[in-house]
């Protein structure tokens, strides 16, 4: 039979054993000291892979709808670089925010739906 006190000297166990595994993670966790900004190299790393990644997809966007006025002689080389900067940059500033809701908002539902 289960009694009260067999009930209470089992808890009392379990809360002695999370108390040992504690104390022993927390031990361990204070043998892993870092230095301040011993990562920082990654953080650097990070910021230029996503830059570049940034740079050729914008690139790749550009040279789909400038190749033909460019080819076409209608807008000179320097002059689509600069018109194709111009507006990268102000989608992204002016309309990145309306684009990543509608992605967040719109087409999980849309996904569901069909799914569903």
């Amino acid at each position: 039979m289960y009694t009260k006190n067999r009930r209470k000297k089992d808890q009392d166990d379990l809360y002695l054993n999370a108390c040992r595994l504690q104390s022993v993670v927390l031990q361990r966790f204070r043998k892993m000291v870092f230095e301040p900004h011993q990562f920082d190299y990654l953080l650097v790393m990070g910021f230029l892979f996503a830059f570049l990644d940034a740079y050729n997809i914008g690139a790749n966007d550009v040279a789909n709808s400038f190749a033909t006025s460019v080819s076409s002689r209608s807008l000179k080389l320097w002059q689509a670089c600069i018109l194709a900067a111009i507006a990268e940059f102000l989608g992204a500033v002016l309309l990145g925010a309306r684009v990543t809701g509608a992605i967040k908002n719109n087409i999980g539902i849309y996904a569901l739906q069909i799914f569903c």
